[in-house]
């Protein structure tokens, strides 16, 4: 957060963004998207008494509504509603998920809400000789290789005392999803969607949902009423774990996820939606705001893009994997080589 005066509620903001590409080490498949080879956003900056705050909209092709053209020309119309206050930010109408978690965590930037320590999940990568180096919690995507090779390594990783978290993205079938699970053992959090949705039901592990949640509440108006978000809710597989990407799903159904979750008996974990350091450093202030310090996050992604949006200063404090702070303040001079457009 930069220097200056604390923002009031009343404080006017000036907001400027700034569209950006990063190519990712590896390929990325999601849903029924082409591979993806780098990962683009655009940076929101809201302003205000001195000071700054940055968020990142970047909705992700397979999973998102909006694309990133869509997200531009939304940021350009809402020169349309100034002069804005922090205020009345929470009054603006956010059809775009991903705009809508861009200025609530820069706004939370803005305002310094402390990042409370985070505990966070590693995603392990396909290459094994990682596995050496974490400790903790780790998530394995799994149905990419050989199920021997596969299972072999899920044994390693539970033999080194090691915390596992499955991630199947619908690709296997029940008795591999068994086969996969049995592997990790006592080690096993849960899995998550491990097989096409009509056959959840089938599978006995302990289950998250990810894509039928983004899927279910995606497909809602942001406008919902609450017998509607529940009808959804309802009309999903039961689990144990709800995998909430607040970049997907953007800060109104987050926080009506959020109020549903304790009556469903499920634990909420945030998840990175392969976001920038920008992103996630949102993700960090968000879950400090919401008080989840008893999940362990997913975000651990911090090596996917080549290079992240920010140096080594970095905007996020790690310590064993976990976010345990934020780090040097972010602004718009933080990112020189970005062409910065004022919208207020």
């Amino acid at each position: 957060m930069s220097p200056g005066h604390t923002p009031t509620p009343t404080s006017p903001l000036r907001l400027q963004v700034a569209r950006w590409s990063r190519p990712l080490r590896v390929p990325i498949v999601v849903g029924h998207a082409p591979p993806q080879t780098t990962r683009e956003g655009l940076l929101v900056a809201l302003g205000a008494e001195g000071r700054e705050g940055v968020g990142d909209a970047a909705p992700l092709p397979g999973l998102s509504h909006e694309s990133l053209d869509d997200v531009v020309i939304a940021a350009r119309g809402l020169a349309a509603r100034a002069p804005v206050t922090i205020a009345d930010l929470a009054h603006l109408a956010m059809p775009l998920p991903s705009l809508g978690f861009a200025l609530q965590a820069a706004a939370l930037d803005l305002l310094g809400v402390a990042p409370s320590a985070l505990r966070t999940a590693r995603l392990l990568s396909d290459d094994p000789h990682e596995d050496r180096h974490v400790s903790g919690v780790v998530k394995v995507k799994v149905g990419r290789a050989a199920l021997d090779v596969e299972c072999a390594r899920l044994r390693r990783l539970e033999a080194r005392g090691l915390r596992i978290r499955l991630d199947g993205n619908r690709r296997l079938d029940v008795d591999a999803s068994h086969d996969l699970a049995a592997a990790a053992g006592d080690a096993l959090e849960f899995f998550e969607e491990p097989t096409r949705p009509e056959l959840l039901g089938a599978v006995d592990v302990p289950l998250a949902l990810d894509e039928s949640l983004d899927e279910a509440l995606g497909a809602l108006p942001v406008g919902a009423t609450a017998d509607e978000l529940h009808e959804a809710l309802r009309a999903l597989p039961r689990a144990q774990v709800w995998v909430v990407k607040p970049t997907i799903l953007g800060p109104s159904r987050v926080a009506r996820l959020l109020a549903s979750a304790p009556g469903s008996g499920v634990t909420i974990v945030f998840s990175s939606a392969y976001d920038s350091a920008v992103g996630r450093r949102g993700l960090v202030r968000l879950g400090a705001q919401r008080g989840l310090w008893g999940s362990v996050h997913g975000l651990g992604t911090d090596d996917l893009l080549a290079p992240d949006l920010v140096s080594s200063a970095g905007p996020i404090l790690l310590r064993d994997g976990d976010a345990v702070g934020i780090g040097a303040p972010l602004s718009t001079s933080s990112f020189p080589e970005l062409s910065w457009e004022t919208v207020w």
